[in-house]
């Protein structure tokens, strides 16, 4: 996936889970494109482990 699919792929999923404000900051989306080597489940997984971590630290943005 191109950068701007991979923001689009995690701003759907955050759309379907009725997010309305945004989690992930710009600079996290890019590290989390890197770092997924472009792969949609890497993304995934990666989000889900941010996601559960935030949530741990009390943050509202990643």
């Amino acid at each position: 996936m191109s950068r701007e699919e991979t923001t689009g792929y995690i701003r759907h999923h955050m759309e379907e889970a009725k997010l309305t404000r945004p989690v992930f900051a710009e600079s996290a989306i890019q590290m989390l494109h890197a770092a997924s080597q472009r792969i949609p489940r890497i993304v995934n997984q990666i989000c889900g482990q941010a996601l559960f971590d935030a949530e741990g630290k009390g943050l509202e943005v990643i």
